[in-house]
């Protein structure tokens, strides 16, 4: 899929309303998308998506981190992987697994919202 241009692209908004700072995204079904995938399977992907990002910024797994960091005159992060980077990697294989799995065989592809800053998740329709 990454070798075709897509014909379309549909982007699901970052979800602000809780006002908590944490990156979510909306769960609600774009139009854009009916008939090609079933609007729950979607659901559940953003959800899992929301889940991952969220473990990935509790304060609780990261001080252990940033205590290490300073400590070391930040050469923590170069020698081993922080909590936050273990997260956006368990989030980029589910992505990849979530198109390998149900994506790709509809034309469809999920790009990583790292690319976009966590603003929004592209969704790639393909013809």
């Amino acid at each position: 899929m990454t070798q075709r241009v897509p014909s379309k692209a549909v982007r699901i908004e970052r979800d602000y309303s809780r006002g908590d700072g944490i990156t979510r995204f909306c769960t609600d079904f774009p139009p854009e998308l009916s008939g090609r995938i079933d609007p729950n399977q979607l659901c559940n992907t953003i959800e899992k998506i929301n889940t991952i990002l969220e473990n990935a910024e509790k304060i609780s797994s990261n001080v252990f981190d940033n205590i290490m960091e300073c400590l070391t005159l930040y050469i923590w992060p170069i020698l081993f992987s922080t909590h936050y980077l273990r997260s956006i990697k368990q989030l980029v294989r589910f992505i990849d697994s979530e198109n390998d799995r149900v994506y790709h065989s509809q034309g469809i592809s999920i790009a990583n919202p790292v690319r976009h800053a966590f603003l929004f998740i592209e969704i790639r329709l393909y013809d």
